[in-house]
């Protein structure tokens, strides 16, 4: 899942949240989550 937050042209916040999953064996189906991963970045514009 991403979100991306224009604050103003130039300026954003982005939030991404994400996860990676696996399969236990060939036969089972239901996928068991490995490791989530939460990430925030800011860009910012300097603008005279």
């Amino acid at each position: 899942m991403r979100l991306r937050w224009i604050i103003r042209p130039g300026n954003e916040l982005f939030v991404v949240w994400g996860w990676k999953r696996i399969l236990p064996s060939r036969d089972d189906l239901n996928l068991i989550p490995e490791r989530e991963l939460l990430a925030v970045k800011l860009r910012w514009t300097f603008r005279h």
